[in-house]
């Protein structure tokens, strides 16, 4: 592998293809919702958060994690509306956390604090998902934006990773047996 890597969109509409993201980025993971592009990027030296609106070109690209989350690196980052979310070491490489950005109110808001790592969120309209470790070994736990409730969704001995939501349903891969099943939370 050679050169930059760069985020591109396929319009299966007109079956054209244009780049998204700019020639002196080092762009991976993206993600889309609606008419949002997002993906992370390592540009100034540590992993952030950039979105580019297809619905208004000449914004550009907008760097969404600034000040205090701009010293340290973005992983997992998904879109669902008017919502990013992301996981971050800014309380430790050990402890990392969830956090969501509202695109319509312009505010970050911290999702986990228990002092352990919380990491690859999900998110569906108001329902964020992740793999958390407070207990020991990777749980699936939940917050609802609209209540700001967390909920314990799969705990136990068993492993569980790779969480994802869609409208009240969420799904996971767990290790119960000694081999990856997929569970649903209804």
């Amino acid at each position: 592998w050679r050169g930059r890597a760069a985020i591109y969109l396929h319009d299966l509409t007109t079956d054209t293809q244009r780049r998204i993201s700019s020639d002196v980025a080092s762009p991976a993971a993206p993600d889309i919702s609606g008419n949002r592009v997002v993906w992370r990027d390592k540009r100034d030296g540590t992993w952030d958060i950039y979105m580019v609106d297809l619905l208004n070109p000449t914004s550009g690209e907008q760097k969404i994690s600034a000040g205090l989350a701009d010293q340290y690196d973005q992983y997992g980052v998904q879109i669902s509306g008017d919502r990013i979310v992301w996981h971050d070491s800014r309380n430790g490489s050990t402890n990392t956390d969830i956090f969501v950005y509202d695109l319509k109110k312009r505010a970050e808001l911290q999702i986990t604090s228990a002092p352990s790592y919380q990491a690859w969120p999900a998110i569906d309209g108001d329902i964020i998902v992740w793999m958390d470790y407070r207990n020991g070994n990777p749980d699936i736990y939940a917050f609802d934006l609209a209540k700001s409730q967390e909920l314990p969704i799969a705990m136990g001995p068993a492993n569980q990773f790779n969480p994802a939501v869609s409208g009240h349903f969420i799904v996971w891969e767990e290790y119960r047996n000694g081999l990856p099943d997929i569970y649903l939370y209804d």
